[in-house]
């Protein structure tokens, strides 16, 4: 994994290897035309409803949860705003 100098991760990837896209499938059936590493999704992670957002294709709709652990700012100038946006 590749981290900018704040230690924030970087993705790279865009191919369903290092997982920093999972998300919780909520409703909803997707698949995968590619192969995905059991290393990066187990058949019980899916089972309990996480998918590869970079990967899934979407088979019916589909209703996602995002998972905080994973979340990252994608413009930088956002990470400036809420730091300075006063709580309360």
């Amino acid at each position: 994994m590749t981290f900018d100098g704040a230690g924030r991760q970087l993705c790279r990837c865009r191919r369903g290897g290092c997982a920093i896209c999972i998300v919780d499938l909520v409703e909803g059936e997707v698949e995968y035309n590619r192969t995905v590493a059991e290393e990066v999704l187990s058949e019980e992670d899916r089972r309990q409803g996480a998918c590869l957002s970079c990967r899934a294709v979407a088979v019916t709709d589909v209703t996602i949860s995002l998972r905080a652990e994973t979340l990252r700012t994608v413009n930088p100038l956002m990470a400036l705003y809420s730091a300075a946006k006063p709580t309360g």
